[in-house]
């Protein structure tokens, strides 16, 4: 089941390798000298506006319209009303990954066509 997560965080890594503007999401796998390994539950891409072109939403609305479900990076703790009211220590990072981050389909049943219909609506979006 892992295995087929890392599959999945490898095409979709080596897809947004030449597209402006959008980058996988996270570290390396393995990136303390070897101490880590990510598990690429999910596999997710920022997605520069001002370079790519376009924005996550419109993406994510791309993707929807192909029945392809894709998300947002999660909201950030500080902007969920059951903490409102608490104090938040924030340097405008979360803020900024929630806007422009976007969890592409990966999960374990992902089939191959599935995830080629995914790429081939980035690559539609991003005019390739």
């Amino acid at each position: 089941m892992i295995e087929r997560r890392r599959e999945h965080r490898r095409f979709y890594s080596q897809l947004v390798d030449e597209l402006p503007g959008i980058s996988i999401f996270g570290e390396p796998s393995r990136s303390d000298s070897g101490a880590t390994s990510d598990n690429c539950w999910l596999t997710s891409v920022i997605v520069e506006p001002s370079v790519a072109g376009f924005d996550r939403t419109h993406l994510m609305a791309e993707l929807a319209a192909s029945n392809l479900e894709a998300r947002p990076l999660w909201k950030p703790m500080h902007l969920q009303p059951v903490f409102a009211e608490h104090r938040a220590y924030v340097d405008g990072t979360s803020e900024r990954q929630f806007t422009t981050g976007l969890s592409l389909p990966s999960g374990s049943r992902l089939t191959d066509a599935e995830r080629d219909r995914v790429a081939a609506v980035v690559l539609e979006v991003a005019g390739r």
